[in-house]
């Protein structure tokens, strides 16, 4: 992983502890498969909660992240409710392109990607 996408992930993993409910993060995608390119592919990220979350809190660290760190990166991510995680017809609330989407079905299955831990800024995401 590029050092600007590595940077945006810890600066994203650390705005997510502050967050109630979310419990870990997961990196899906070409990030988790190994074939991320960077400038060129998104980042596909699933944030595990135990519940509903506060989508004004989440749409502020999107938006601050979209305008500097992770500008042009494309840092998308679903927050997943745990107790709805094996329904595959569930909608969990998106941000994706830099805008909040209402809700979306999971992108793939949860368990094909890669686990990330919510970690204090400047740790490995994974």
């Amino acid at each position: 992983m590029d050092l600007v996408t590595g940077a945006a992930l810890d600066a994203f993993a650390a705005r997510l502890t502050g967050v109630d409910g979310v419990e870990a993060l997961w990196v899906g995608g070409s990030l988790a498969t190994g074939d991320h390119v960077p400038g060129v592919s998104d980042l596909d990220l699933v944030a595990l909660t135990s519940g509903p979350v506060d989508r004004a809190s989440i749409t502020a660290i999107h938006q601050d992240l979209d305008r500097g760190l992770a500008s042009g990166l494309d840092l998308g991510c679903q927050y997943a409710d745990r107790a709805r995680l094996e329904d595959l017809a569930a909608e969990h609330p998106t941000w994706t392109h830099g805008e909040a989407r209402g809700a979306d079905r999971l992108a793939g299955h949860p368990g094909r990607a890669r686990a990330a831990r919510l970690r204090p800024p400047g740790t490995a995401t994974g």
